[in-house]
């Protein structure tokens, strides 16, 4: 489910970012200028203000403080700021032209018009250094079967698929975004999305299913690893919580793993709102611990919009 703040990757436009990444970096996995190494020119205009990993990184890329700020503070009619995230896209395919995986990710990443639009080396790199942390952690493997629940517009499934996973499914409320992904990721043939048509107050309030009763569609044991980064962050109630985690469990295989993510009390105040869901730590250790073992967890030390708490599971 796309954030109504965007992830790692979509961070880099929005106000602020689930970390994902940049998600201010959603748990700090996540953060790079890009992918060349090489440094941007920097002018005065594009250091007047500190630099913040939640917004767009200005030394990374210097597009002008009034159109960045208005894209960040949301100043600008919907239009218009979907085209100037049009032109910062355009900046960042023209600035890392020769980086060889902007080109070959770029029809995944360039033209969606719904979820969230992203900054292309700040998506690839982004997820390849989540997808590099979960397969250092040792819960994905090349050959697994990936479930990727809230996948917006698949940006997660770029550095999956350079891990080398069988396949990579994403379950999506947006339907915009489910066919713009489908659409993009055709040629890799191991991609695919399905919309879940449940009923979401951010992103799909006329949703045909209750969350509370909704069932994943797929066969039980049907994947080896699931990923839900920034989606229980805007769940609204811990019986839709219950419910999520409870058909994660049911679809992976005995033994499958898991990568959630919440906002958590304390070091937050509990919230119900679907733009940030915050719920008690002992609540989600119990929801979770009923079906999963927590082999870790970080992150979530702050207050920051963006700081999520993030748990490395494995199925009981």
């Amino acid at each position: 489910m796309a954030a109504p703040s965007p992830d790692a990757a979509e961070l880099a436009f929005e106000m602020s970012d689930t970390g994902v990444q940049g998600t201010g970096c959603v748990g700090g996995i996540v953060g790079s200028p890009g992918l060349s190494g090489r440094s941007a020119h920097v002018t005065p205009a594009t250091l007047t203000r500190p630099h913040n990993p939640g917004r767009l990184d200005a030394r990374a890329y210097p597009v002008p403080m009034a159109l960045r700020e208005s894209v960040q503070k949301r100043r600008l009619f919907p239009r218009a700021r979907w085209l100037a995230k049009q032109m910062l896209v355009r900046w960042d395919l023209f600035t890392h032209r020769h980086d060889e995986s902007v080109r070959r990710w770029r029809p995944a990443l360039v033209g969606a018009r719904s979820g969230h639009v992203v900054v292309p080396s700040v998506a690839i790199e982004s997820s390849r250094r989540e997808a590099g942390d979960f397969a250092a952690r040792g819960l994905v493997r090349a050959g697994d079967r990936v479930l990727d629940i809230g996948a917006g517009n698949g940006r997660q499934a770029i550095g999956l698929i350079e891990q080398g996973v069988a396949s990579y499914t994403g379950l999506e409320i947006v339907k915009g975004s489910v066919e713009y992904a489908n659409a993009a990721f055709a040629s890799q043939g191991n991609v695919r999305l399905a919309w879940f048509d449940v009923q979401n107050a951010m992103y799909n309030p006329n949703g045909s299913q209750q969350p509370e009763k909704a069932t994943f569609p797929y066969p039980d044991g049907s994947f080896d690893f699931a990923v839900a980064l920034s989606l229980y962050t805007h769940l609204e109630r811990l019986a839709v919580v219950e419910r999520y985690v409870s058909e994660t469990a049911r679809v992976l295989r005995a033994g499958g793993t898991a990568f959630m993510t919440f906002f958590k009390s304390p070091p937050n105040e509990p919230s119900a709102s679907a733009v940030r869901t915050v719920f008690g730590e002992a609540d989600i250790r119990r929801v979770v611990g009923e079906c999963f073992e927590i082999e870790d967890a970080a992150g979530c030390e702050t207050t920051a919009f963006h700081d999520q708490w993030r748990l490395y599971l494995r199925k009981r």
